[in-house]
């Protein structure tokens, strides 16, 4: 594993949202981040959201507007888990 993944799976998780509370941040202007993998992205896009897929996060997440709330996004929960905890130690996410 490397290093900022192993960083990122040390802290806190950020909360966890229903179906109903993500759709609402939607609504109010939150970004919906993918980071599954293109061939999932290509499989089944997530309408209105952004692919930055976890293996480049690192490397891209700077790119991210700090001025809205971020909701990761992947298949099973396990990879946006992961993307939150490493835009939250580095103060994207609240």
């Amino acid at each position: 594993m490397i290093g900022w993944l192993k960083k990122a799976l040390g802290g806190p998780a950020p909360g966890r949202l229903s179906p109903a509370e993500a759709r609402q941040k939607l609504e109010a202007g939150a970004l919906l981040l993918d980071v599954r993998t293109p061939p999932e992205r290509k499989e089944a896009k997530i309408p209105g959201s952004q692919a930055l897929p976890l293996d480049r996060l690192a490397a891209e997440w700077e790119k991210l507007p700090r001025d809205k709330e971020i909701i990761c996004q992947c298949r099973s929960g396990s990879r946006s888990a992961t993307a939150a905890r490493f835009l939250a130690s580095n103060r994207v996410l609240s």
